[in-house]
């Protein structure tokens, strides 16, 4: 059933209706057209995911996950599409430069999206929390 789910989530999202049903049933795609009532309908989302990010949202394995502050949250869930250093807070896993990554609120410890990394894990950790300018670095709260 967990595949199901994930399937329709999928469709969902790249803009198609999903029906859960029970496939040795006879005649299910006739009742179905018919109008009837039969298994659980997913409705697709009013706003599909372009090919690239249903790529990065469900076919890319993730390799870690970057876990960011409040802020940060709240600017990436308003449509940002990068990720400062200076809002990093945690990294864990081992990734490369490319890999697929969760990013999570640090307070909730919930993933909420999912990115490529520009850095590998290493680098990433090193940069973390810090504010990068023209290939220097200035701590949160000055240099």
């Amino acid at each position: 059933m967990k595949t199901k789910i994930i399937a329709a989530k999928i469709a969902a999202t790249s803009g198609v209706d999903t029906i859960i049903t029970n496939g040795l049933k006879l005649n299910l795609l006739k009742d179905i057209v018919s109008g009837f009532q039969v298994g659980t309908i997913i409705k697709a989302k009013k706003q599909c995911l372009k090919a690239r990010k249903l790529w990065i949202a469900f076919s890319k394995k993730s390799k870690g996950t970057v876990f960011v502050d409040n802020k940060v949250s709240e600017v990436l869930l308003s449509g940002s599409k990068s990720l400062l250093a200076v809002g990093i807070t945690e990294i864990n896993g081992n990734f490369q430069m490319g890999d697929a990554v969760n990013i999570a609120n640090t307070k909730t410890r919930k993933n909420f999206v999912r990115g490529l990394t520009n850095y590998n894990s290493l680098d990433l950790e090193k940069i973390k929390g810090k504010n990068l300018r023209y290939g220097k670095y200035y701590k949160r709260n000055g240099r």
